[in-house]
């Protein structure tokens, strides 16, 4: 029991990473384009280009992201339905034991 509990939580140590990686990502993003916002209120400019590319690398960067996240939870549940197995197995063979006691017992 305790080692598929050491892998549920590995499973959301390794979740929260992926969370706490595209929340990074977002705040970075965010940052940049309220530069980017204050760089186009200073320039008459209307150059967009960088910001185009930004854009396209992140319609690209996150469905794969997402991909990961997935994986991750699809692991997870995996993960929990072992554990809910094993304690079904469990509490079945402790159910035998006590008989099998009861029996020598009585």
């Amino acid at each position: 029991m305790a080692e598929v509990c050491r892998d549920i939580d590995k499973g959301l140590a390794n979740l929260q990473a992926a969370i706490n990686r595209l929340n990074n990502r977002v705040n970075e993003l965010d940052k940049r384009l309220k530069k980017l916002e204050n760089n186009d209120k200073s320039n008459d400019g209307n150059d967009n280009s960088d910001l185009e590319k930004r854009v396209k690398k992140l319609e690209k960067d996150l469905p794969e992201l997402g991909g990961v996240v997935k994986d991750l939870i699809e692991d997870i549940s995996d993960l929990i339905e072992a554990s809910r197995n094993h304690s079904a197995t469990s509490e079945t063979n402790q159910e035998i034991f006590k008989t099998i006691i009861e029996l020598f017992i009585n």
